[in-house]
């Protein structure tokens, strides 16, 4: 049986709700032996209150004396995967940031595409 050849169909059916934004990921290898993945998005916390300062009758937002920002670090996502598993998506991800990075260097250094923005 090993030698036979099966031929599978599958299609792609996308349940989740929102895209999400990563800025890093952390985890590691679990006991049972899976990689687990924690995808994380970093942004600053809203402040818990804030102060108005109405000058010439404008309102100037102020932050409290000594309060400092406060970076929050959202875990959006985690994956347990399998070694295999984990090998294929990290081969793809490099695979998909470098040439996104070849795109965008390509397009910077060229004066007559529409995308550098200048």
């Amino acid at each position: 049986m090993a030698d036979e050849k099966v031929q599978v169909r599958f299609e792609y059916e996308d349940k989740s709700p929102v895209s999400v934004v990563v800025s890093g990921c952390f985890g590691g290898v679990t006991a049972s032996g899976f990689v687990q993945a924690s995808a994380y998005f970093d942004r600053l916390r809203a402040p818990r209150s804030g102060t108005l300062t109405i000058e010439g009758g404008r309102a100037v937002e102020s932050a409290p004396p000594g309060d400092m920002p406060t970076i929050l670090r959202e875990v959006v996502s985690t994956w347990l995967l399998t070694p295999d598993a984990a090998i294929a998506v990290g081969q793809w991800l490099l695979s998909q940031g470098q040439r996104v990075k070849q795109t965008a260097e390509t397009v910077a250094g060229d004066p007559d595409d529409d995308r550098s923005g200048k």
